[in-house]
Order: C-alpha cells, then structure tokens, then sequence
C-alpha cells in the first residue's frame, strides 16, 4: 500500500472508522434510476461527502453526491456495466468530468462519456492512479486485470 495514497485520505478527514448514514443517498440513485451494487453502502459509508486533493491540488477526487450525478447518468453506467459484464455504480467525481465507478465486486472505474477503463481493485490505488502518478500515465483500459 502507498503511504502517500492513505495519508492524502488520511488528510481529506477519511479513517478505517469513518462511518456516515447512505441510506439517503441510496434512495437517491435507485430514485435516479442507477443500479446500487452491493459494495456500495460500506464504501459510502467510509467516503461519502470526503474531497481528496492532490499534494498540488491540481487534483481532486470528491465523493459528494451532488457533484458525482451531474456528471452521470443511469443510461451511461448500464452501458459501461453491460461491456465489461458487471453492474456499476457512481461513487466520485475527479476533477471536473470524470465519474468514477464502483463494481459489483468492489472494483473501481473511470469514464469520461464514452471512454472508460479499468483503475484499481481498492481505493488506495485509485488514489495513487489519479492524485499521485503524473497525469496521462495511465490510459483507460476495459479489460479487466488477471
């Protein structure tokens, strides 16, 4: 694990006991017609609300909700669902336009419209992907890792 990628968490107000209620915000997405994988209610739990900046702060990864569904819809997240063979579900927004997604298993997405790709098992390196590595080193990949 990187250390860099749990101290910016760490920095953003995110602990292992970090605990806020996301039935709300549940209903929410079901109400908006988005599918609510099973892993996301811990996740949520953990994150929800959380705004993690880059040491630059050039870059961000931001967890509220209001911000994650203006830039995504139902319609998208069933299509990136239905390619890659797993349900996903809105969780971030990094920077401006990207949606970042979690999957049925716990795995996380990127998608920028009709690009989208593959960017971590957990959300550490998720973090490390998008704050930490320079920007463009890695490209939005839909196959799923070995």
């Amino acid at each position: 694990m990187s250390h860099g990628a749990l101290e910016l968490l760490s920095r953003a107000g995110w602990t292992p006991a970090r605990r806020v209620a996301v039935d709300d915000l549940i209903a929410r997405l079901r109400d908006d017609d988005h599918d609510v994988v099973p892993p996301y209610r811990d996740f949520m739990a953990q994150f929800s609300g959380l705004i993690v900046g880059s040491d630059d702060t050039d870059r961000t990864l931001d967890f509220e909700m209001d911000h994650v569904l203006v830039i995504t819809g139902p319609g998208w997240c069933e299509a990136y669902g239905e390619e890659i063979g797993r349900l996903v579900t809105p969780v971030a927004r990094h920077d401006s336009h990207m949606a970042l997604l979690i999957d049925e298993s716990g795995e996380f997405w990127g998608a920028y419209d009709d690009l989208f790709g593959y960017m971590g098992r957990d959300i550490v390196q998720v973090v490390e992907r998008l704050l930490i590595d320079p920007p463009g080193t890695h490209e939005l990949d839909r196959r799923l890792p070995d």
